[in-house]
């Protein structure tokens, strides 16, 4: 009887545990592709982290994205588009590009008006 019971009971805790290990993935999951945007390169010299990349793929949130003389980049994500002009390097952050060297322009579509354009300007 008690042997029942011990089998029962870790039956139920290794349950719980496994129940509460398959939901932190989707968490985390969910963050990164919130934090993510799709990268368009126009030309050929485009780097992401120092790495050489193909023209077109995802980014993350910290990525360093640098352009070459030939090359401007397209951040495309949720109606937004940021663009970084040629022979400038800027890192995605909170859904931008937080320029250091070099132009970037941000456009935003909002419903069906129309939409605004900004410039961004390094950070100091």
């Amino acid at each position: 009887m008690s042997r029942t019971i011990f089998l029962i009971s870790l039956l139920f805790v290794t349950s719980s545990l496994f129940a509460q290990e398959q939901t932190t993935p989707k968490t985390s999951f969910t963050q990164s592709v919130t934090q993510s945007a799709l990268l368009r390169a126009e030309g050929k010299s485009i780097r992401i982290n120092g790495v050489a990349v193909p023209s077109s793929m995802t980014i993350f949130s910290e990525d360093r994205v640098d352009t070459g003389v030939d090359t401007a980049a397209i951040v495309i994500m949720g109606g937004r588009i940021l663009t970084l002009d040629r022979n400038s390097s800027a890192v995605f952050r909170n859904e931008t590009l937080v320029l250091s060297q070099g132009k970037a322009w941000l456009a935003d579509q909002s419903g069906s008006g129309s939409g605004t354009v900004t410039r961004l300007t390094p950070a100091p």
